[in-house]
């Protein structure tokens, strides 16, 4: 079952850390208290991206506003590059990181991070009737502009990205349905998802992991509104 690694790492993070786990600089409590929370953002579509009013906007973002709405939290907005981001985290000067981060990031040693909250499959969809081929060289595979990503992975398998490739369509999962595609039975990556922390504050990401564990098929149904945009 998907639910059992989280738990494992839940059970073990209790273990070693007594009654409940501790933050080093005490963030959970800070802001519970009313200092409020620091939220680094740079805009990586689908995950986060910028609203009309020009504020972060997107699955991440809205995660971290119902997280803090439930607590009581109050949340300061501080738009920033990833760099940044990473740097910011790492010297406690912000207290959460939104970018698309993944598990496998380069930055991993630098900061903390919480539990996977999705692992998102890019595929490649197709319009209902059209067969797709043995070998996808050369063949013309469409994507958001948006998401430059997406057209690495299409290159990644010989397909050719192109805006207005009428047949396919590279997006995630959950999009599918809302694009009025069909799988193909295609993916050209699996991404595991999560929230940047800054290192050593174990109380506020356990308690961002019980959320996002508790939520996990919502985020599902909530990647694949984005496609609705």
């Amino acid at each position: 079952m998907r639910t059992a690694p989280l738990m494992l790492f839940l059970c073990a993070v209790l273990a070693g850390c007594g009654e409940f786990p501790r933050d080093a600089e005490s963030t959970l409590e800070q802001v519970e208290a009313g200092r409020p929370l620091r939220v680094g953002w740079s805009v990586a579509e689908p995950w986060v991206r910028r609203g009309a009013d020009g504020g972060p906007a997107g699955l991440e973002p809205d995660l971290v506003r119902r997280w803090a709405a439930a607590r009581g939290v109050r949340v300061n907005w501080v738009e920033a590059g990833e760099a940044q981001i990473v740097e910011g985290l790492s010297d406690n000067a912000i207290d959460l990181g939104l970018a698309g981060f993944t598990d496998v990031a380069p930055w991993g040693a630098l900061v903390g991070q919480t539990q996977p909250y999705i692992s998102a499959k890019a595929v490649i969809g197709a319009r209902p009737g059209v067969r797709a081929p043995d070998d996808w060289n050369g063949v013309s595979v469409a994507y958001d502009p948006r998401r430059p990503g997406l057209a690495a992975l299409i290159r990644a398998r010989k397909a050719v990205p192109d805006l207005n490739a009428p047949d396919f369509r590279a997006a995630y999962e959950p999009e599918l349905g809302a694009l009025g595609l069909v799988s193909t039975g295609t993916t050209l990556a699996t991404e595991r998802h999560a929230i940047a922390t800054p290192p050593s504050e174990n109380a506020l990401t356990f308690a961002l992991d019980r959320f996002l564990h508790r939520h996990r098929d919502a985020i599902e149904r909530r990647l694949g509104q984005e496609a609705r945009r």
